[in-house]
């Protein structure tokens, strides 16, 4: 066999086209540039692909002329599709072609675009196992995973976005790589897990073509990151900003602007809107589990207590919009308070005692036990809470009565000190002192909190000469190929 003969997979003859695009997925485009004049000739569809992936990956921009027909038609129109919407651009015109695995993965790119429903990939992923097609084995597990994430059961996400990674990772195939990290970034950041996330997103960061830039920034502003330049990301920014800074003019700008960059990727056009419900206090409340994954962004959950009625909840980003006294809570027991107070606000009604304690402490309440420990506890928030707030026991019921709206941090959804801390080392901070100043806090308390998380191998703790240096690992992710 020559090397521009032809080869057989399985039976199938598999033509030079197709050959020298597998070699292309490698990221070794030599040979396919080398031979993009014949290609032309005999191989159309072929040759366009292998142009426009070599544009893809060099960040040269390649007007889109007509879609030739022919071998790799197949391949080509898939191509299109995924880089549209993984580049969050408008989707080209691009007839779906009759391939059992290029088909149903259009068919899945187009359901995640426009908020369709799944696209089953399994068989799918099989066919393209069988024709010897890794890189599109990798694309069907990354799609299921995105789209499990989407419909709610992260548990099934998270088991094929990381086979997924192992997988792209194993075949050294950098596009699918960079598919595969981004999705699992996602996946940890909406599991509450935003280090992890900006761990990933920044090992792929100096990496990745051009074109991934704008989802993959979009999610490292979402993970706490503040390093990016995108406009879809810098839109997100701007409008967190806006809200810390008391601007609703501003807001509502960055918001719209947001909203305007990815319009075409429904995916990402749910979060536009989530963050809006986060940084709009009047808007209607996400779950607690939606919150979860814009935990890192929006800062800690705060309950704005009222006269007129219950409370409600709203982030840290957007308390300079909130027109309410801000109560700092601080030490254990003022936390303790701050959780009564969230919960008396958020109920906006008298509570059974036994459920006002079981919802402050977390465990059922014992009268004979438990009676004397509560009292003292609605004593010092009556003193902690002088003038804006009053606690009254009746009967077996408890009240706050709100005399001066005041925002007051909700415990039960406030980021722990050690996510602070790892979420420092993910963005850069490898030394105590540089993530004590990342975090406001103490380089006493710094140094205590990395040696638990080096303790409990949250974090790797590494000694060089008398500086101790921290990095957090991702124990799917690693380092992408360098093609």
């Amino acid at each position: 066999m020559t090397p521009n003969g032809p080869r057989f997979v399985y039976g199938r003859s598999v033509s030079q086209g197709e050959q020298l695009h597998a070699e292309v997925l490698r990221g070794r485009f030599g040979p396919a540039l080398a031979a993009i004049a014949s290609l032309r000739e005999t191989e159309p569809a072929w040759a366009v692909l292998i142009e426009r992936s070599h544009a893809l990956a060099s960040g040269a921009e390649l007007a889109l002329g007509p879609v030739p027909s022919g071998p790799g038609a197949w391949r080509l129109a898939l191509f299109l599709v995924r880089e549209a919407i993984t580049g969050i651009r408008p989707m080209p015109e691009v007839a779906r072609p009759d391939h059992p695995v290029a088909g149903p993965l259009i068919d899945g790119w187009r359901a995640l675009a426009t908020g369709g429903a799944p696209v089953a990939l399994e068989e799918v992923a099989a066919e393209a196992r069988r024709a010897q097609q890794p890189a599109l084995v990798v694309e069907c597990a990354a799609l299921t995973a995105l789209f499990a994430a989407r419909d709610g059961d992260h548990r099934e996400a998270l088991r094929h976005g990381r086979r997924a990674s192992r997988m792209a990772r194993t075949e050294s195939l950098p596009q699918s790589e960079y598919l595969a990290g981004l999705t699992l970034a996602r996946l940890r950041r909406q599991a509450g897990h935003p280090h992890l996330a900006a761990r990933i997103l920044l090992g792929l960061r100096p990496f990745v073509s051009p074109h991934w830039l704008p989802w993959l920034e979009w999610e490292l502003a979402l993970a706490g990151d503040r390093s990016v330049s995108t406009p879809a990301a810098t839109a997100l920014l701007t409008a967190r900003r806006a809200a810390g800074e008391g601007e609703r003019a501003g807001l509502e700008a960055a918001l719209t602007d947001a909203r305007t960059r990815v319009a075409g990727f429904r995916l990402l056009a749910d979060e536009a809107e989530h963050v809006a419900a986060l940084l709009e206090p009047d808007a209607p409340r996400l779950t607690a589990e939606q919150e979860r994954a814009f935990s890192a962004f929006a800062g800690d959950a705060y309950v704005v207590c009222s006269p007129s009625g219950p409370g409600r909840r709203v982030r840290e980003a957007s308390l300079p919009l909130v027109s309410a006294t801000v109560v700092e809570s601080g030490g254990k027991k003022q936390k303790r308070i701050a959780t009564l107070a969230a919960v008396l606000g958020l109920a906006g009604a008298p509570l059974d005692e036994a459920e006002c304690f079981e919802r402050v402490y977390g465990f059922r309440f014992v009268p004979e036990m438990h009676r004397g420990s509560f009292d003292v506890l609605l004593h010092r928030a009556r003193a902690s809470l002088e003038g804006l707030a009053t606690f009254e026991r009746s009967g077996d019921t408890v009240a706050m009565q709100v005399l001066a709206p005041f925002a007051i941090a909700d415990p039960r959804m406030v980021e722990p000190a050690e996510a602070r801390v790892l979420r420092a080392i993910a963005s850069g901070g490898t030394t105590a002192k540089e993530i004590a100043g990342a975090t406001g806090l103490s380089l006493r308390q710094t140094q205590t909190l990395l040696k638990s998380l080096a303790d409990e191998g949250e974090c790797a703790a590494t000694k060089e000469g008398r500086i101790m240096r921290y990095a957090v690992e991702d124990t799917t992710f690693s380092e992408p190929t360098r093609a």
